[in-house]
């Protein structure tokens, strides 16, 4: 499959059903109250252990989708968008509210 430069739309597609089958097949479900996630690739592959147990762990889907997506980005010679570190704006913001509401209780 050769990448063309004059097709961004067909790009866009790509890299969007390739996010979806990494989703799908790394990080679709979550362990209960922990950060862990794991897809459908070790829960299909249950016979061989050790490998679907990697597999979970490296993501290896999830980073050669990003790989493929850095690649196809500096074939279209643009830069990737950056999200916004929503989560870190969560947690500061909790830890934040933690220390006020920390300070205000000692000075009561």
């Amino acid at each position: 499959m050769t990448v063309s430069k004059s097709d961004p739309e067909f790009q866009a597609q790509v890299l969007k059903r390739l996010d979806r089958f990494s989703y799908w097949t790394d990080s679709n479900f979550r362990v209960p109250f922990t950060r862990f996630r794991f897809g459908l690739s070790p829960v299909i592959g249950l016979v061989p252990v050790i490998g679907d147990a990697f597999d979970a762990i490296y993501k290896a889907n999830t980073r050669n989708t990003e790989l493929l997506r850095g690649w196809l980005h500096e074939q279209l010679d643009e830069l990737p968008k950056k999200r916004f570190p929503w989560w870190t704006l969560v947690w500061l913001s909790a830890l934040l509210a933690l220390l006020v509401g920390l300070i205000i209780l000692m000075v009561l």
